[in-house]
Parts: C-alpha cells; structure tokens; sequence
C-alpha cells in the first residue's frame, strides 16, 4: 500500500538520479560524492522524457511461461485475480472436462502442464486474472499486444473477443496444437 501511494500520488519531476551499489554505505558515499560536484561511478543522472500522462502497453505471453505453483498465491490473495479466474473457468470447464481454477488454487503441477491442452488455457486464465487484479488498481492498457495463445488474451483485453469467444478460441487452439505434438 505504501509503494502504491508513492507512485500514484508523488510529483512528477523532470530530474532523476540513480545510484548503483552495495549496502547502503556504499549509496551514501556515491550520494555525498554526487552533491560535492563529483562524477562517482555507479551514479547515472538524467531527466524524464514525455509527458506524466504516457501510455500502459500490456504484453500476453505464449507457451513456455508456465511453470507449477503458478498463481497459486494471487488464487489466495487476491480477490479480483480469483474471480476473473473462476469466472474465465466457468465457461472453460464445459468445454475441457477440467477446472483450471481448481489446477491453480491447489498449485499446477509440472506434470499438468506438460500438454498445451492443458498449458495454454492454464496460461490464458492467470492472464485475465493479472489483467482483472491490475484493472482493480485503476491500472488499464492503451495498446494490448501478444505472443502464441497471449495473443487471444491480448484480443480480450482489447475488446476484440468476448470472453465467450476467447475461451472458445483458446480450447479449440490448444487442443490443435496438443494433437500435433510429436
């Protein structure tokens, strides 16, 4: 919560300074030498580029991003990931047979995410959970952009695809890819 009210409510200088080091004594000699006039290594100093009101580009990722306990603790933890989730799972469990919020919640294995049947929708429901938890934060993309089975994610969260559809298009995909593998 702290972090969060840093970013949101600072001003917005134009001057920035960074400071590369070990332990704080060696920050705080770099910071004293920087006041002095001096030029220490490890200090880069520069000033902000466009304006405080850019643009949130979101990347959705493909297969290969998973890995086991994936989402295990935002199940737990956060509100507005877990409801996506269940929500997303609603409309993909008729379809497969499986509860992916049930994989995540009790922490997916390597073993089930072997497969892109499994893998790919697995992926796309811990995408529409980060989506909905940074939506809750006020946190909304202007451009949306992906890779592999992130590009149906990217497609939902652009508006292009319901999220009927999108689960849908993210079965029938994975499922062709799973029967190709070999």
């Amino acid at each position: 919560a702290l972090l969060r009210g840093a970013a949101r409510h600072r001003d917005l200088y134009n001057h920035r300074l960074a400071l590369r080091g070990e332990g704080v004594e060696a920050l705080q000699a770099q910071l004293e030498s920087w006041l002095a006039g001096e030029a220490p290594e490890g200090v880069t100093q520069g000033s902000a580029r466009g304006s405080a009101a850019g643009h949130v580009a979101f990347v959705f990722s493909g297969n290969g991003a998973q890995f086991a306990g994936m989402a295990r603790a935002a199940m737990d933890r956060n509100a507005a990931f877990r409801n996506a989730v269940r929500e997303a799972d609603g409309l993909l469990r008729p379809l497969t047979g499986w509860s992916g919020a049930a994989l995540l919640k009790q922490g997916v294995t390597a073993e089930e995410l072997a497969g892109t049947d499994r893998a790919q929708p697995l992926l796309f429901l811990v995408q529409l959970g980060i989506l909905a938890a940074l939506a809750a934060e006020g946190i909304r993309p202007d451009l949306c952009l992906g890779h592999s089975v992130g590009e149906v994610a990217a497609a939902h969260a652009a508006g292009i695809l319901t999220l009927p559809q999108a689960v849908r298009l993210v079965v029938a995909r994975s499922r062709a890819q799973h029967s190709r593998r070999g």
